[in-house]
């Protein structure tokens, strides 16, 4: 009876085996695949990214669009420009020249040096250029991709024409 018992155990723990290496396996084809799927929409969304130029005082920053509802509003409202004001020695911000679209916008969103953002309750346009807390009624549009430090650099309040430009 012992011997039966041992064949049995040794036959359901081979048996384990096998379906914890099939499913092991079939773990790594997942993955990528996972991974090949993310990499294809990386791809597409780096193809479809909108660019826009900020232009000021002669110099130039540019940011580049997310695909959503805030930012495609934003971009149909080109060109214009842009009053500027520092605020809270955090971030610029100015008013657009309408409310913009807060359509299936997230909650908020931590911000970082260079995310271009609406906030949400003011309708305010903000360039982030230090890092700050988490801000509930923050949609991210976008960040910026090159000339941040010149846009950050202007002192006082100042004017900046807003286009679309095609990918570099």
């Amino acid at each position: 009876m012992n011997m039966k018992k041992m064949c049995f155990l040794g036959i359901g723990f081979l048996f384990v085996v096998a379906v914890v290496g099939a499913a092991y396996g079939s773990r790594e084809d997942v993955q990528a695949e996972t991974i090949k799927e993310h990499e294809t929409m990386l791809q597409s969304k780096e193809s479809k990214q909108v660019r826009v130029k900020f232009t000021f005082d002669g110099k130039e920053s540019i940011a580049e669009l997310e695909d959503n509802s805030t930012s495609r509003d934003f971009r149909q409202s080109m060109p214009m420009t842009l009053h500027f004001k520092d605020y809270n020695e955090t971030e610029k911000i100015a008013d657009p020249p309408k409310s913009l679209s807060k359509e299936n916008a997230p909650d908020g969103f931590v911000p970082k040096p260079g995310d271009l953002a609406v906030y949400g309750p003011w309708g305010n346009i903000s360039v982030f250029y230090k890092d700050f807390r988490y801000s509930k009624g923050l949609i991210p549009m976008g960040h910026f991709i090159s000339g941040l430090e010149d846009l950050v650099g202007m002192n006082g309040d100042f004017d900046a024409k807003v286009e679309v430009i095609s990918k570099e």
